[in-house]
């Protein structure tokens, strides 16, 4: 079986901005609304998403981009070794 560390898994450049902005988010729903849902925190994570400049919006594609590469790396050499063990 195949386990991907976080490092290795491939995300879209959208979902390592949330993952980034996860903890300063909640913080500040908390101080606003104590009882917040999680639905919530999609929301605002949407929001930020919207409003961020492309020049920072190019940093996350670039980290994506390298992602995919651990990823694909990390998959082929699964199948690699697999490939010895099959009848």
């Amino acid at each position: 079986m195949l386990i991907l560390s976080i490092d290795q898994v491939m995300m879209c450049t959208d979902q390592l901005f949330a993952r980034k902005m996860r903890d300063e988010i909640i913080k500040s729903l908390k101080e606003e609304n104590p009882n917040f849902k999680q639905p919530e925190i999609f929301k605002r994570t949407g929001k930020l998403w919207k409003t961020i400049e492309p020049e920072k919006k190019q940093e996350f594609d670039s980290e994506a981009e390298e992602l995919k590469k651990v990823h694909r790396k990390a998959v082929e050499e699964y199948k690699a070794q697999n490939i010895d063990t099959q009848p």
